[in-house]
């Protein structure tokens, strides 16, 4: 893992902007006491909502009330970097580097451990569990895994929500970026009137978790 906050391969969607909202932040910090705290000293940026978030629907500015909610901007990496220093705080957590996984151990009726060599040495070795978990995201090879347990390859189902987004980064004055505010737009359709058109949205937010202090555009729909 990084010594500090840095996009990692697997993790594409990374470099895009990124919001824990305060129902997600509260989840966290309830599991991991400590890292509400941890982000913001590392330069995350809270905004109370709908306070300190300027919108604009359909050419309409939205009011902007006291509430309380709230969210969080900064780098998917950020998030990452702190919530990984937190859970290896704990003696009971161990983290192996530069391993990868080969192969499931057990048989169809229970899956007992796993399989795993050093990129490094080539050696492998067993690691017996009661639990397995299989967090590898969209390159994992549960499907090949699981054949040779005498499993059969698990059902897959595929959702396509139709929305394309982007985003670019832009380096901006500290000083300006310490006072700035997220901000939305959106254009919305009566899906009944016009099912032809989507619905578009933009943003803008401080980012927190690089080298430099730099905001986040993006743009989706």
């Amino acid at each position: 893992m990084p010594d500090q906050p840095a996009n990692r391969k697997g993790v594409p969607q990374a470099r895009h902007a990124h919001l824990l909202m305060s129902g997600g932040a509260r989840a966290i910090d309830s599991l991991l006491p400590g890292t509400l705290s941890e982000l913001l000293a590392a330069g995350a940026h809270q905004h109370q909502l709908p306070h300190h978030l300027v919108r604009c629907r359909s050419g309409w500015l939205s009011r902007r009330l006291a509430g309380s909610q709230y969210l969080i901007s900064c780098s998917r990496s950020l998030v990452d970097w702190v919530v990984h220093r937190q859970v290896l705080a704990n003696p009971k957590v161990v983290l192996r580097e530069a391993t990868d996984v080969d192969a499931l151990l057990g048989d169809r009726a229970k899956v007992t451990g796993v399989r795993v060599r050093d990129r490094n040495t080539g050696e492998q070795h067993d690691i017996e569990a009661d639990l397995v978990v299989d967090a590898t995201g969209r390159g994992s090879r549960i499907q090949h895994w699981l054949p040779a347990l005498g499993v059969p390859e698990a059902r897959e189902e595929v959702v396509d929500s139709g929305l394309s987004y982007a985003t670019r980064i832009y380096q901006a004055p500290p000083a300006r970026l310490r006072t700035a505010r997220s901000s939305t737009f959106s254009r919305r359709t009566d899906a009944r009137s016009r099912p032809d058109r989507d619905d578009h949205s933009a943003g803008r937010r401080p980012l927190a978790g690089h080298p430099v202090a730099r905001g986040a555009a993006n743009a989706g729909g």
